[in-house]
């Protein structure tokens, strides 16, 4: 089977799991995000690595079995900025990517179209690309989606850590390995109780 039949196929069973499967919470039921959530399922062969709440901020990592949080190459990144109601979409990632280029020599991001409204929360997507980190011999490639719910906004980001490259030139990550994942973070969704518009067969307390 070729390698982009087998991200296909791969993609297709993920997303009949989100639709069908009971939903798993990114955050523990105990925690309190004013009545949103987000329908998260947990890709197969990964592990939860690390997880920290403030007043202001929830934030969960994770990544594959083999893999630490001090020892990684694949990370997906869920973040909850709290109490931040209706943001825009537009000012949130132009925020992200301006904290995330200070990180980096080489940096740049492209916008991706998914589409502006999920579900009534309005949705927005860019791929970031940091050729060269300040600190070590490293870069990365990031997809980042943003949820802007009625209470909280949700950042999903999936990061290979890569070899320094070229920005400007071809992506270290391979056009199908982003189409899957960005497949996946489009997928997941959030909802709120308070609002009506959670699966039904959702337990939330």
């Amino acid at each position: 089977m070729n390698l982009q039949l087998r991200f296909y196929i791969t993609l297709l069973v993920l997303l009949i799991l989100i639709v069908t499967a009971k939903a798993a919470l990114s955050q523990s039921e105990s925690e309190d995000t004013n009545g949103e959530q987000l329908l998260f399922i947990l890709p197969e062969g990964w592990k939860e690595e690390f997880t920290d709440r403030t007043e202001s901020l929830s934030t969960t990592e994770y990544v594959p079995e083999g893999q630490s949080e001090s020892d990684w190459d694949e990370m997906l990144t869920i973040q909850i900025l709290l109490n931040k109601p209706s943001a825009d979409p537009v000012k949130m990632m132009s925020g992200i990517t301006k904290y995330l280029s200070q990180d980096c020599r080489a940096f740049d991001y492209r916008p991706i179209n998914i589409g502006g409204i999920d579900n009534n929360y309005p949705s927005l997507a860019v791929l970031a690309l940091c050729g060269h980190k300040k600190e070590g011999n490293s870069g990365y490639v990031s997809l980042l989606r943003g949820i802007s719910g009625k209470k909280n906004y949700f950042l999903l980001q999936k990061t290979w850590k890569t070899k320094l490259f070229d920005t400007q030139k071809k992506s270290p990550i391979n056009l199908e390995q982003r189409k899957f994942w960005l497949g996946y973070l489009s997928y997941l969704r959030i909802c709120n109780r308070e609002q009506g518009d959670c699966p039904k067969d959702l337990k939330l307390d």
